[in-house]
């Protein structure tokens, strides 16, 4: 198996000492391909890794810089004269994760390598890393050559405060969008910073990515808050504290209590999707004024048209244009193509681009103007298109979704998903356009009993792209995708209709069922379980309110009293529907 290796140094400029490193790395056939101006990565045989890292180690006095340095056996792809793919990626991360001069490896590579008796490999334990693949198990090299046997911890996630998670595909592109807003982020004047676009444009991974990159800059740490589930910005000071963890009490106002704690902490704020709050700003000016160490990286389809915010738009990913005959030869250094290929490969494991279909891929990634979303779902067409027939699909066959009622930014994406709807089959479009009933992450059991969709059909949807897969067994739409699907359920009469009161009837009845494990010894499990469809259930209980639904009501309002109970009493206090409802129920 090929072995990565990896170099990056912090306080350093590595191609300022390109000529001299790369000599060092030609004696033991080290091939170089991928240079940033603090990261190295290349490729060299087994056997010579370890000699190649030990000499890199002792002739860094003589560079003038000590790098960390990384080694991970993996597989890597081919695309053009490039070498990519995750495990090239991870190499650079974990890299970055070292200390000046400490050399780490990865389990696969530890695996692969039988060590000399004079070499050790002292175990870390699990880490998740900048890259925000899943945690993995890092060593670090001993040796009696090595000058520096003892370090500070490393520069991983799992030593700073955050509530990121690992994502199942990796980063892609972005650098130079990445390294402005990092920059950005650091100036003292800027404290909030606004990525727009449309949706599908990459606001989202992209501010993670900013997040993980700056983890180690925040003391108190750097924290990703969802907004679009929240009814309105009422919810927003209890889903910071959640996502921070700050205690709570109910004797202050909730958000009077949220800026007393923010103004001793030093953090960043990602706010995502907050479109879905506008156009309520207060509590945003309220942080900027008086917690003069939170900065605020906020993600929205529009700006906020506020004095102190910094905008940062957001467009597709680079690609190439097919009237330029140079960036057509240099196709392969082009982010669109790159996830296009990762895309496709991951549902076509044999999918390679050939000499012959580089001009179909190049006008798919051109026609979608770069947009990540698109490309995603174009590339899973792969398992029953061939790139010439997504891109003539693209380019002829939907002409119709190019609708001056959209905005042209959308066209494209449209275009997307009817290509993507137009290759499921009619149960897995029933399966996609009855889930729109759910207002936020659902279960295969909720999925079964309210629009009688089957677990394997889920599967399958995640598979293409059109839902995503969340930690527990639990699924949730793309924003777009989830209007997109809904357009869809508008077309069959009476059907959101029905699907709206089986879900009204399913989540108050499982409140009910609940009631009586939140008083019990599974009270903190069932809340939970509760937490996860909190949007559902508040969805549930008003469409019950508006129906006039008491019977149901009171058999749920034990359930939903003790939820409340247990809760934050700050997230309480902004829930004034359950107020309501509450002396609804009672009075019926």
């Amino acid at each position: 198996m090929p072995v990565c290796l990896g170099l990056a140094a912090a306080n350093g400029n590595l191609t300022a000492r390109a000529h001299q490193i790369e000599a060092l790395l030609a004696k033991y056939g080290v091939t170089v391909f991928d240079w940033t101006a603090n990261t190295l990565c290349g490729l060299v045989e087994l056997g010579d890794a370890l000699d190649c890292v030990l000499e890199l180690h002792s002739q860094a006095s003589v560079f003038g810089i000590m790098p960390g340095i990384a080694l991970h056996a993996s597989p890597y792809e081919r695309l053009g004269h490039r070498a990519i793919g995750a495990g090239i990626t991870r190499t650079h991360h974990v890299a970055k994760a070292a200390r000046a001069g400490e050399i780490l490896m990865t389990e696969e590579y530890t695996a692969a390598f039988s060590f000399p008796p004079e070499a050790k490999a002292q175990p870390l334990g699990k880490h998740m890393l900048t890259d925000l693949a899943p945690p993995t198990t890092l060593y670090r090299l001993q040796h009696p050559g090595l000058k520096e046997q003892s370090f500070p911890p490393l520069r991983s996630l799992s030593y700073y405060p955050n509530n990121l998670r690992a994502q199942s595909t990796p980063f892609v592109g972005r650098r130079q969008e990445l390294n402005e807003i990092v920059t950005r982020l650091r100036n003292p004047d800027t404290r909030l910073l606004t990525l727009t676009g449309p949706g599908g444009i990459g606001k989202t991974r992209l501010a993670m990515q900013v997040a993980a990159e700056m983890t180690h800059e925040f003391p108190h740490g750097v924290f990703l808050i969802p907004c679009e589930t929240l009814a309105s910005v009422a919810f927003l000071p209890s889903a910071i504290e959640a996502a921070m963890r700050l205690p709570t009490s109910g004797r202050m106002d909730p958000r009077t209590q949220l800026l007393n704690q923010l103004q001793r902490r030093t953090a960043l704020l990602v706010l995502d999707n907050y479109e879905s709050l506008l156009p309520d700003i207060t509590l945003l000016v309220d942080i900027i004024k008086t917690t003069p160490k939170v900065k605020i990286l906020l993600t929205t389809r529009e700006s906020l048209n506020l004095a102190a915010e910094q905008i940062y738009p957001l467009g597709g990913l680079r690609y190439p244009h097919s009237q330029s005959h140079e960036e057509v030869n240099n196709f392969e250094n082009f982010d669109a193509v790159e996830l296009f290929f990762l895309t496709a490969l991951r549902t076509d494991q044999l999918f390679a681009v050939t000499e012959s279909t580089r001009d179909a891929v190049i006008a798919i990634c051109e026609y979608l103007e770069g947009l990540p979303l698109g490309l995603e779902l174009a590339g899973t067409a792969i398992s029953v298109l061939s790139c010439y027939e997504i891109a003539n699909k693209m380019a002829q066959g939907l002409r119709f979704l190019e609708a001056v009622h959209l905005p042209p930014r959308h066209r494209s994406v449209h275009a997307a998903f009817e290509l993507t709807w137009q290759q499921l089959s009619p149960s897995e479009q029933s399966t996609f356009a009855r889930c729109t009933v759910f207002h936020g992450s659902f279960s295969a059991t909720a999925a079964q009993e309210v629009a009688d969709v089957q677990p394997e059909t889920l599967e399958t949807l995640v598979r293409k792209s059109m839902l995503v897969q969340m930690p527990g067994q639990r699924y949730k739409f793309h924003p777009l995708l989830h209007l997109f699907a809904a357009e869809q359920l508008s077309l069959i009469p009476g059907l959101a209709a029905t699907l709206q009161e089986r879900h009204s009837r399913y989540f108050l009845t499982h409140l009910a069922h609940q009631s009586a494990e939140l008083w019990g010894q599974q009270q903190r499990t069932a809340q939970e379980t509760l937490a996860e469809s909190l949007d559902d259930i508040r969805a549930a209980w008003t469409k019950a309110l508006n129906c006039q639904s008491a019977a149901m009501l009171r058999e749920a309002l034990p359930g939903l009293l003790r939820f409340f109970t247990n809760l934050p009493k700050s997230c309480a206090s902004t829930c004034p529907e359950s107020r309501r409802s509450i002396r609804y129920a009672n009075s019926h």
